[in-house]
C-alpha cells in the first residue's frame, strides 16, 4: 500500500463521517495523513479522544500491518530533519524522541549511527546561523551567548567547547 491509497481512504472516510471521528480507524488515518507519527503518538491522541484500549490496539495493529506507522522510519526521518534543517544536537533530539514515545533502544541505535562529524557540522551551522542573526553582539559576550545557544540546541559540552575554541 502506498500513501496515495491512504489518502483516498482517509478522504472517503472523512466525507462519510464529516470529521466527526467517532470511528477510531478514521481518526487514526486522519492523524497519519497529516504527518508521519510514532505508534506512541497515535495511541496517546486516541486515548485523549476517549477510545477504548481494545479499539486502540486493533487500530495500531492495522496501521502497523499496512506500514502506515513505523517507529524506525519515524525516528530516522526525525533525526535527519532535526540535524539537517534545524541544527539540533543529540541531547535535544533524544529528549524529543522520548516525548514522542520512541523506545530508548531504538533511539540509541539510530543516534549511534550518526558520526561525531555530523554533530560538529550541525553545531557549526547552528553557530553560523546565530552569528548571522546577532551581528552586533559585543565580542566579550559572544562566547557566553553562543555557548548558551548551542547548549539549548542540545549539543554536548565537548561539542560546544570545540566550536567556541575553533571559531572565536
Amino acid at each position: 500500500m502506498d500513501i496515495d491509497y491512504l489518502l483516498v481512504i482517509v478522504s472517503w472516510l472523512l466525507v462519510i463521517n464529516m470529521r466527526n471521528f467517532k470511528d477510531p480507524l478514521t481518526y487514526a488515518l486522519y492523524l497519519v495523513e497529516l504527518r508521519d507519527r510514532s505508534v506512541g503518538e497515535v495511541e496517546e491522541k486516541m486515548r485523549r479522544k476517549k477510545f477504548g484500549e481494545k479499539e486502540i490496539a486493533e487500530v495500531i495493529s492495522f496501521l502497523e500491518s499496512k506500514n502506515f506507522v513505523n517507529d524506525q522510519r519515524f525516528a530516522e526521518r526525525f533525526v535527519r530533519e532535526k540535524q539537517e534543517l534545524q541544527h539540533w544536537g543529540q541531547y535535544r533530539i533524544k529528549s524529543e524522541l522520548k516525548r514522542k514515545h520512541i523506545s530508548d533502544e531504538l533511539i540509541n541505535e539510530i543516534l549511534s549511527t550518526q558520526s561525531d562529524n555530523t554533530e560538529i557540522d550541525a553545531a557549526r551551522e547552528a553557530a553560523d546561523l546565530w552569528r548571522r542573526k546577532n551581528p552586533n553582539c559585543p565580542k566579550e559576550k559572544i562566547y557566553q551567548r553562543l555557548g548558551a545557544f548551542l547548549s539549548r540546541r542540545g549539543f554536548s559540552y565537548d561539542v560546544v567547547k570545540e566550536i567556541l575554541n575553533s571559531d572565536l
